[in-house]
């Protein structure tokens, strides 16, 4: 099996639960905490590539710049690199996750669709699901980092170094490997890139198209900032119309738009027609189209925030909605994934106003090739910053 599948993405039964038991104090409150500094430095660094592009007066395409935030925070949090990838494209880390995704989002390795669907398959015919170069680049840079923070005795926090104290304290029975440190880092990497770019566009799109509800939230920032001096953990977390509008987004645009599960026992769908999902039987799960089904939520294809209201989400099941999955295989970096994509939402829509380009061409139209959801043309935007440069 390949090194950097042994994680939550590719693994499944007695292995799955040993490293998910090994990685949730990772993923605690108080550990995502820690890393907000990191996010708002790389939030920084979105924010002045912002600037440029008003001061140049230039249209822009979103999900190339929220791209660049999303492999900072990733670099800097799950590898303890400093990249600022919008003056530095030509970094390798970025060159080696643009490799990745270029197979990845394309479907065009059978290999890495197996090894998703089907784990234990993969691993019996000895997949190799990950190109050797990039399974090599991980591994060395995760097995350098831990040696160089040993020799200098060097401290940060980030979400490597949790996982070499999870390797070092008694917080677990076991520690990780560096095999495993790697393969949680990557998947760090595949969660948090593209899905959380991806929010971030689509988020921006529709504000972008409904003047009232841009101003509505940025009169929430400006407050949260002004009672919390500047760009907190607090602040962000007293944000509650900024979470109405980001789920949904994610309700509109879950990035994932199916997943699959396995039924680990027989299920009664249905009695008066004896409909049994087998044990063992492989389900899909249609994230998107239970987010647009109209019994739950009608008029779905408005951008309406107020369905994420207390009145609104009582209204439904709690299945209804699920863009990070549900049950024991929920997304472990939930909070960190949604923390990264407040604090790129805070800095811009605090400091520019947006408005659609021409160039962007609606409606939106979906490339039905891609593992993730992506526009035709891509999602172009103008921005005007709100005070002076």
């Amino acid at each position: 099996m390949d090194p950097l599948t042994a994680n939550l993405f590719f693994l499944a039964g007695d292995r799955w639960k040993t490293i998910r038991t090994k990685l949730t104090p990772a993923f605690t409150s108080s550990k995502v905490k820690t890393m907000f500094p990191i996010l708002v430095q790389c939030g920084r660094h979105l924010e002045q590539a912002m600037k440029d592009i008003c001061t140049k007066n230039v249209k822009f395409e979103v999900k190339q710049i929220s791209s660049c935030y999303t492999i900072d925070v990733i670099g800097s949090c799950a590898f303890g690199l400093d990249i600022n990838s919008f003056t530095n494209p030509e970094n390798e880390f970025v060159k080696q996750g643009e490799k990745f995704f270029s197979t990845l989002t394309q479907l065009n390795s059978l290999s890495i669709v197996l090894s998703l669907l089907n784990p234990k398959l993969a691993e019996l015919l000895s997949v190799q699901t990950i190109p050797k170069d990039i399974t090599d680049f991980f591994l060395r840079l995760v097995e350098d980092t831990v040696r160089q923070r040993k020799k200098e005795k060097y401290w940060r926090k980030d979400f490597m170094q949790i996982m070499i104290d999870l390797k070092k304290n008694n917080e677990v029975e076991e520690g990780l490997s560096i095999n495993e440190m790697a393969a949680q880092s990557f998947a760090f990497f595949v969660a948090g890139y593209d899905t959380s770019s991806t929010t971030i566009t689509f988020c921006l799109y529709e504000v972008a198209k409904h003047s009232d509800i841009q101003q509505k939230l940025r009169e929430e920032i400006a407050d949260a900032l002004s009672n919390h001096n500047g760009v907190t953990y607090e602040a962000v977390a007293s944000m509650r119309y900024l979470d109405q509008v980001i789920n949904e987004t994610l309700r509109k645009y879950p990035p994932v738009a199916l997943m699959t599960r396995v039924c680990t026992e027989d299920y009664l769908v249905d009695s008066n027609r004896n409909v049994v999902i087998k044990k063992g039987t492989k389900v899909a799960v249609p994230i998107y189209a239970i987010h647009h089904d109209e019994e739950y939520y009608p008029q779905h294809n408005k951008f309406d925030p107020e369905r994420f209201s207390d009145e609104g989400i009582t209204k439904r099941p709690t299945f209804a909605y699920m863009p990070f999955g549900a049950g024991p295989r929920t997304c472990a970096g939930i909070r960190i994934g949604l923390l990264q994509i407040k604090v790129a939402l805070v800095i811009l829509l605090n400091n520019f106003q947006f408005e659609v380009n021409a160039k962007t061409q609606e409606p939106l139209e979906f490339q039905n090739e891609n593992f993730a959801l992506k526009v035709k043309g891509g999602v172009w935007l103008d921005a005007y910053a709100l005070f002076n440069l």
